[in-house]
């Protein structure tokens, strides 16, 4: 997604979380321990991450793997994967889902010992991109029907079995209320649901700062908050939205520490709450 300087009316003074931690650390490189990546030099990146009570989740590399950590930080288990081109990772329930953006197929694994369980064909012409949600996989494809320069795109929603669901408005498959044409023109990006809100955020070329907006039900702002980029520190090439992560009222972004990833975890409950009664509004 193009990111555009952001708009929101939003208070400069950047928030600075006293509960923020580090809480993963390990070398990026195909050692036991270490974590896959793709590229060089400052295009370093990793195509897939994810986090559940259990631990950390990475899938990336040449041939790729798939990778589960603890959360102290003790590898489980590490597994080449059949994948030709990764491009994220979500975890429900028991399995592990990733998809195949050369094959177009969604793989599934076994959360616990990573096996390989199977691979689904999607129905879909080339995927351009993709969102994961709790329970359904949304793609964006150069439209075959109705195609024009103004909407190259559309989008389709999956279950998780490989049944096409239906059309959908966006790459979120959210309410266009939520995800309006405002929104998209400010460059933010939806990245996840917290307190059953609807979370953006977006980066403040200006003033150095990451931006967040939530939504609530009616699509309407309940809060915003903005945390300065000396915090969040060095993001991997491409920054991708699935680096950052909500999971048990925290917010966890995978960030590069050198030769080094890190994860960085902000409560979200003084990161948002904090800042619940603003009187802005996005109309």
């Amino acid at each position: 997604m193009k990111i555009l300087p952001l708009l929101f009316l939003f208070c400069c003074t950047p928030f600075i979380a006293e509960t923020q931690e580090v809480v993963f650390n390990a070398p990026l490189g195909d050692m036991e321990g270490g974590i896959p990546f793709t590229g060089s030099g400052a295009e370093i990146s990793i195509a897939g991450f994810s986090v559940t009570d259990e631990g950390y989740y990475y899938l990336s590399g040449k041939p790729a793997t798939l990778k589960k950590f603890k959360v102290d930080g003790d590898l489980i288990y590490e597994k080449n994967v059949d994948i030709s081109v990764p491009a994220g990772i979500t975890v429900i329930n028991d399995k592990i889902y990733a998809l195949d953006l050369k094959t177009n197929c969604l793989l599934v694994f076994q959360r616990e010992n990573g096996h390989a369980l199977e691979s689904i064909k999607l129905p879909a012409n080339k995927i351009n991109s993709h969102w994961f949600s709790c329970s359904t996989l949304v793609v964006e494809m150069v439209s075959q029907k109705n195609f024009s320069v103004e909407n190259p795109f559309h989008y389709v929603v999956f279950q998780l079995n490989g049944e096409r669901k239906r059309e959908a408005e966006n790459i979120y498959g959210l309410d266009v209320k939520c995800f309006s044409q405002k929104i998209v023109d400010e460059g933010a990006w939806f990245i996840g649901k917290y307190d059953k809100q609807f979370c953006f955020q977006a980066y403040d070329y200006e003033n150095s700062l990451y931006k967040f907006l939530l939504l609530d039900k009616a699509c309407k702002t309940s809060a915003r908050a903005s945390v300065s980029s000396s915090v969040v520190g060095q993001l991997f090439y491409g920054a991708p939205q699935e680096h950052w992560r909500f999971y048990g009222g925290s917010l966890y972004i995978l960030r590069r520490k050198d030769a080094n990833a890190e994860i960085l975890k902000i409560s979200l409950k003084e990161l948002l709450g904090k800042a619940a009664n603003a009187k802005n509004q996005i109309e």
